[in-house]
């Protein structure tokens, strides 16, 4: 089916790291986890075919206090225990990530983070 949704970050994280992060959380294999420019739609499309890759994730970057949007793309369900697989993320590239997916609305909450 798949899942996707939008993560924020305070600072810029390098795509090497945002690879071990997701993988690391959702136990995936190396190579299976692509980071991409959101406006790379050639590569976003050459990737997503790929079916050894079973997560996108693109990187932009947008104007406040959480300057890297993170669009998560999955060929699989929504992690069942979202919480934990956000902390993980987080925990790994050692920065605060806002989602609204666990109940927090970034929009108000902008103070809100791991």
């Amino acid at each position: 089916m798949g899942f996707s949704t939008d993560l924020y970050v305070d600072r810029d994280i390098p795509a090497s790291v945002i690879v071990k992060a997701f993988g690391r959380a959702l136990n995936l294999k190396p190579g299976q986890v692509a980071v991409l420019a959101v406006d790379d739609f050639d590569a976003r499309a050459t990737r997503w075919a790929d079916p050894f890759v079973r997560v996108l994730v693109l990187k932009t970057t947008i104007r406040g206090d959480f300057p890297l949007g993170l669009d998560l793309r999955m060929k699989d369900d929504r992690p069942a225990d979202f919480e934990a697989f956000a902390l993980s993320v987080s925990r790994t590239i050692g920065a605060p990530v806002l989602t609204d997916e666990i109940g927090i609305n970034p929009a108000f909450a902008d103070d809100w983070s791991w």
